[in-house]
């Protein structure tokens, strides 16, 4: 475990009760811990999930199972950087929420790897929910297969212009002028959300323009220069999601399977290689950028050959014949 600067930290029995209420939940090997700034607190990332521990409770929370909410806020004075404040709220095993702050050494280390774990274990079965035609939550948000809820509204995909994160805040554009707007820490698994978004509409850019008359653009102006706080996502989500060899090779098997109308899985796949996270990361990654200069929509102007050449590393990875057999 990492280096403790309080005596707590560094006691024996205390990081032996640690361990074994890790052990009991199944979180399998450790990978770090964090001790407080002061005091006794302690964060100890694992394989599965994380403990923290105050006196001498110990919560736990799994990876597979929780919610994470998480705002980050940069405090200026007088234009000049002051500090920045780490919030992230979790759920425990006990249905409990947990809140673990920058009172816990390195907050911009374990924040993302926090948010990034419990993403990854749970955007598989998000993907899979909204594929069997359920409904997802996220707090005041969902989404399914058609449909977008933000609080009291019902938005279908096909009305959405735009999805962006912005100061802390995430916005929904649709049709000529709605747009709703909702806190990222309000959002439990904000990543899976977006992850989703992408998904069912992945040709819904990240800004729409100017949609709003001229007196509401003025008056956005003046509230963002009244914002003395600025709060920011993070990494994760501000670049592509992470996908992992199982999901790349679905999307392959899917388009190899495809007998007429190919735009859809052409793109699935050209997205999951450009994300893709594992063995022969550069070669796969080679591929999306192969499969991006086909802009054709069905067999009739695609040969089997041209789609193996486009695929030599994806084909590898998945262990997949080519789309001549």
């Amino acid at each position: 475990m990492s280096g403790d600067a309080s005596g707590a930290n560094r006691d024996p029995e205390r990081l032996r009760r640690i361990a074994e209420t890790a052990q009991v939940h199944g979180l399998g090997r450790h990978r770090r811990g964090y001790p407080a700034a002061k005091g006794d607190a302690r964060l100890d990332l694992y394989e599965n999930g994380c403990t923290v521990i105050v006196g001498r409770d110990v919560r736990v929370a799994r990876y597979d199972s929780t919610e994470v909410r998480q705002k980050i806020v940069r405090m200026h004075r007088n234009g000049v950087h002051t500090h920045t404040s780490y919030e992230y709220r979790i759920i425990d095993t006990r249905g409990a929420e947990l809140k673990v702050t920058e009172a816990i050494t390195g907050p911009g280390e374990w924040g993302p790897q926090l948010v990034e774990a419990v993403a990854v274990r749970q955007a598989g079965g998000a993907s899979d929910a909204v594929r069997a035609g359920h409904r997802v939550q996220f707090g005041p948000w969902w989404i399914s297969a058609y449909e977008v809820g933000a609080g009291r509204k019902t938005l279908a995909l096909q009305e959405l212009r735009a999805f962006r994160v912005h100061q802390g805040q995430a916005v929904i554009e649709a049709g000529a002028q709605t747009r709703v707007t909702q806190g990222i820490d309000e959002i439990p698994n904000f990543p899976v959300f977006r992850h989703l978004l992408r998904q069912v509409r992945p040709d819904l850019p990240e800004s729409a323009g100017r949609v709003f008359g001229r007196r509401r653009m003025v008056r956005q102006m003046n509230q963002l220069i009244a914002v003395a706080a600025v709060a920011a996502f993070g990494l994760a989500c501000m670049v592509g999601w992470p996908v992992q060899q199982a999901e790349l090779c679905g999307k392959l098997s899917r388009l190899q399977a495809a007998r007429s109308e190919l735009t859809g899985q052409l793109k699935d796949l050209r997205n999951a290689a450009a994300n893709y996270r594992g063995a022969d990361q550069d070669g796969v990654r080679a591929d999306s950028d192969k499969l991006g200069k086909f802009t054709s929509s069905g067999f009739h102007w695609l040969k089997a050959q041209d789609l193996d050449g486009a695929t030599t590393s994806i084909r590898t990875v998945c262990q997949a014949n080519s789309f001549s057999k």
